[in-house]
């Protein structure tokens, strides 16, 4: 019974730790497209820069907060 829980614990504790770095891994990711997107953008104003600046750090977030989290979590055996 110890050896089961022991297995168990050390299995969860690995799952948790590479859904963190996934995550992390993911984020990097964004922030770098999000930069060379920004880096080629061409904006004629700075109001036009703002706002797409807005727009692209709200879908960001979202996926960052809403869709990562659900994936990470998701039972995907099947």
């Amino acid at each position: 019974m110890c050896q089961t829980y022991i297995r168990e614990n050390l299995e969860t504790t690995v799952e948790n730790n590479m859904i963190k770095y996934l995550i992390i891994g993911i984020n990097f990711i964004i922030r770098t497209v999000v930069s060379l997107i920004m880096g080629y953008c061409g904006c004629d104003t700075e109001s036009i820069k703002l706002q797409f600046v807005t727009n692209v750090v709200f879908v960001c977030q979202f996926f960052n907060t809403g869709v990562l989290p659900m994936l990470c979590t998701a039972n995907l055996t099947g």
